[in-house]
């Protein structure tokens, strides 16, 4: 899906919503608030850098059956070219690791 507003704006809405239905009449600094919460929650560091963008991103689950194939491939293109840092290169190759041993493989839905 290509995004139409930012993951932030997205993030926003819902947790309005989600407050109001509890009965809730959040001020704008508490849902700012609470977003910006969630989105350090996700612990994700490219979503993190994209949340105010409309920059699409792409995630693989270790259970699709193509998820290491592609992950090892990013590996390939950028450690040939240099371009990713050791520790991005480290972290995708310890999500391949992960990705062996899952226990449930199935192809992507």
């Amino acid at each position: 899906m290509i995004p139409t507003r930012t993951l932030r704006e997205r993030m926003t809405e819902a947790i309005a919503v989600q407050l109001q239905a509890f009965g809730m009449t959040p001020g704008k600094g508490m849902v700012d608030c609470l977003t910006v919460a969630a989105i350090e929650a996700i612990g994700d560091p490219c979503l993190i850098r994209t949340a105010d963008s409309l920059e699409p991103t792409f995630t693989l689950r270790a259970q699709d059956r193509v998820a290491e194939k592609a992950a090892m491939t990013w590996i390939a293109e950028t450690a040939t070219n240099g371009i990713s840092p050791a520790v991005k290169l480290n972290g995708a190759i310890d999500f391949v690791k992960a990705c062996r041993v899952w226990p449930t493989r199935k192809w992507p839905d």
